[in-house]
């Protein structure tokens, strides 16, 4: 669908180059160990185990499920990756490589899957059996109960071999920082007033979650299947184990060596690229609140290790993970509001719940049309109301998020402050086309993205106001059907 005139227009994307391994910036400083012939490649929308050169295949730009705007950089469209490299313990901070070490294979005990007893539900919701399937709520609250347990078992990260110089490591994160620049810009900036390590560590994270996301979202999505993501799950285990496939995937090793970062939600983001794959429809809030939390709450979890909490903050942690999960799915949520005509016309996905259509008397064949006068422009007056309600859910996450935002440390409060001032904005775009979603995309200029940046940073260097009673809720709930 093209958006209107008065709408963002789309860039042209310039396709990412693919890596070889085997250039100089990556070989592995033992001289005499070679690596693996066999190479891993998405092709086509698919990652294949094979041989040989890969296909350069440009891949449009996406993340979390939703279209990007800005156009990436030179480094990116397909990856291929060499198969796990020969390691060697890997010293902490400021002390001296041991460059005599023996090349070693990394084991990782991350901890068992969760067993889950018949009719106390399975957290992984893709196993068989007859458990009782969790709601979306306890799906997100395990995995959170998961990273704070993680985190207090690896405080300073694991720790892991590396099998870079510093040098190819230094390459590694240039690399990430340069694709989170040209896709994320004004959050990009604000990751430079963190301390380097912090820094890095947030780029490596957000670069794992664009991969992942262009296998299901690219433009040969409809190649991929759950074989390929168990496959790119399998790879995510070996990274966490100390072997990385390619220079990105030693970035992210390296940074939950330094980090107590959890696999949980990044097998939890894997699940939610499966949903894409199998779930056009969400019959209930639940079933779309399950999907926000794996393909975006996810990032919250995995990023507040690195981003880390104050030193003075003495009140419980599970309060600054919730405000992280609650930024992710309100960021989902406004981007599944802005993007409903989109997803609708091209790709028959309807991700608000059906149920709540239902309420506002929509039909699910009036929402793929597009409820708005062909002759007027005029949008339906139900549509104005079930949107109404959905912003002022998606508002009500975006308050649950700020009090968590102060309690993360200073230098990595912008970031974060902009993203959440950001996408609020896009919820007010929306409101101002009137809400038509479906001939209009809502974006924020980019005049009033830079004017931003320093109210976020007023945000992010203030002291939090102490709030007086409880804040204003608004109901979760559609209203009942007459």
């Amino acid at each position: 669908m093209q958006p209107a005139n008065h709408s963002a227009p789309r860039k042209e994307h310039r396709p990412f180059q693919s890596l070889d391994l085997r250039d100089p910036p990556f070989r592995s400083h033992h001289s005499h160990i070679e690596s693996s012939h066999s190479t891993w490649r998405i092709v086509q929308g698919s990652l294949l185990a094979r041989g040989g050169s890969p296909r350069r295949t440009p891949m449009q730009a996406s993340f979390s499920g939703r279209s990007l705007d800005a156009a990436p950089g030179q480094d990116e469209a397909c990856w291929r990756s060499s198969a796990p490299l020969p390691c060697r313990h890997r010293q902490r901070s400021h002390r001296r490589r041991q460059h005599d070490a023996a090349p070693c294979s990394a084991t990782l005990t991350t901890g068992p899957r969760i067993t889950v007893a018949p009719g106390e539900g399975d957290p992984s919701n893709r196993r068989g059996g007859k458990q009782r399937q969790m709601t979306g709520k306890e799906v997100e609250e395990h995995a959170m109960r998961s990273t704070i347990e993680w985190g207090k078992l690896h405080p300073s990260g694991l720790q892991l071999p590396t099998c870079w110089s510093p040098e190819a490591l230094e390459d590694a994160y240039r690399r990430c920082g340069t694709i989170t620049a040209d896709y994320a810009k004004t959050f990009y900036l604000g990751t430079k007033l963190m301390t380097p390590e912090k820094a890095r560590g947030v780029w490596a994270i957000y670069v794992w979650c664009r991969r992942t996301d262009e296998l299901v979202d690219g433009p040969n999505a409809s190649r991929m299947n759950p074989r390929e993501l168990d496959r790119w799950e399998e790879r995510l285990e070996e990274l966490f184990a100390g072997r990385p496939y390619d220079i990105y995937d030693a970035a992210l090793t390296a940074t939950i060596s330094d980090f107590p970062v959890s696999i949980q939600p990044f097998r939890d983001m894997i699940d939610g690229m499966r949903m894409d794959l199998v779930k056009p429809r969400y019959e209930t809030f639940d079933e779309l609140y399950e999907y926000c939390y794996k393909v975006a709450g996810t990032v919250g979890l995995m990023t507040t290790p690195v981003m880390g909490i104050e030193p003075s903050y003495t009140g419980p942690v599970e309060a600054v993970h919730k405000a992280a999960l609650a930024l992710g799915t309100a960021n989902q949520l406004t981007n599944i509001l802005r993007d409903v005509g989109e997803d609708a016309v091209e790709r028959n996905r309807i991700y608000v719940p059906l149920e709540e259509l239902d309420q506002f008397g929509i039909r699910e064949s009036e929402v793929l049309t597009g409820m708005f006068s062909r002759t007027t422009g005029h949008i339906d007056d139900r549509w104005q109301a079930f949107m109404k309600f959905q912003i002022a859910r998606a508002r009500q996450y975006f308050a649950d998020a700020e009090a968590g935002v102060d309690h993360l440390d200073a230098d990595a409060r912008w970031p974060v402050w902009s993203a959440l001032i950001l996408y609020r904005q896009i919820l007010d775009s929306i409101e101002k086309n009137g809400y038509n979603n479906f001939t209009k995309r809502a974006y924020v200029p980019k005049w009033k993205k830079y004017l931003s940046l320093p109210m976020a940073f007023g945000r992010a260097t203030s002291k939090p106001a102490v709030k007086q009673g409880p804040s204003k809720q608004v109901s979760m709930q559609p209203p009942s059907t007459p």
